[in-house]
């Protein structure tokens, strides 16, 4: 499905078989999109929203199953959002939601990059391990967005890796007030990876996560500052409260 200068789009209950591109890919379009309740079964890129306008879209209820490898380690992906420019305000936002989508066997989950207060909430995500050194690979990627939150996802790989360095969970690069919130992320070699700045917001950053069969839970790399991580409930400030659980076996 390709969409081009269309406005108020829905693609519903469709099942979307071997495609050697793009499942759904959406660009220029000013105005409602929804992707809701279909089915990507074998795709190189399942959906694409790029290069929009004052665009509100929702992927929701999806379900990305890939059976046997397709594509490779920079070109297969579930969800991809991107825009050129990252807006700075609401009145300029581009806001995708990405709600409660299945994810299975992909080399990669969610990728979005220079959008405004995109939502990632509430999807299973269980990626293919590509073990070839240099091959990066992301549970979700964000890079260049303004106040992003990915709250509540499970994010999972086939097995732990303690030499995987090039797998992450979540991946944010140079991004401004992300919130990173009671997500369980298991069996990857940093579950958090962090490059440039991503300062977030006081009292409302990487809270209430779980971590598990990780080498490294939080990973500041590249120059990266986080600030100070806590919570705020009822003016009070309190820890952080996010989990290292279970780290793999020495090998």
């Amino acid at each position: 499905v390709y969409s081009l200068y269309k406005g108020n789009l829905s693609i519903t209950n469709n099942t979307l078989t071997a495609i050697s591109k793009k499942g759904v890919f959406v660009n220029q379009n000013n105005t409602n999109v929804t992707i809701d309740q279909n089915k990507f079964n074998q795709c190189f890129v399942g959906v694409h929203l790029h290069d929009n306008g004052t665009i509100k879209a929702d992927v929701t209820n999806n379900q990305f199953v890939n059976t046997s490898p397709v594509g490779t380690y920079n070109t297969n992906f579930s969800i991809i959002t991107s825009e050129v420019v990252a807006p700075t305000a609401a009145s300029i936002g581009r806001y995708y939601n990405i709600f409660n989508n299945h994810i299975d066997g992909y080399y990669n989950g969610i990728y979005t990059a220079n959008t405004y207060s995109t939502q990632i909430a509430d999807n299973d995500i269980y990626i293919r391990p590509d073990n070839t050194i240099f091959n990066f690979q992301f549970g979700i990627r964000l890079e260049g967005t303004n106040k992003t939150t990915i709250y509540n996802n499970t994010i999972d790989k086939a097995y732990p890796d303690n030499y995987g360095w090039w797998q992450y969970g979540i991946f944010l690069d140079g991004n401004t007030v992300p919130a990173i919130k009671c997500n369980s992320i298991n069996n990857f070699y940093a579950s958090v990876k962090f490059q440039m700045l991503n300062y977030s917001a006081l009292g409302n950053g990487l809270t209430f996560n779980s971590f598990s069969n990780y080498n490294h839970a939080i990973w500041l790399d590249h120059n990266a500052e986080i600030g100070d991580q806590y919570f705020t409930y009822v003016g009070a400030n309190y820890a952080s409260m996010n989990q290292w659980l279970t780290p793999p076996p020495t090998f």
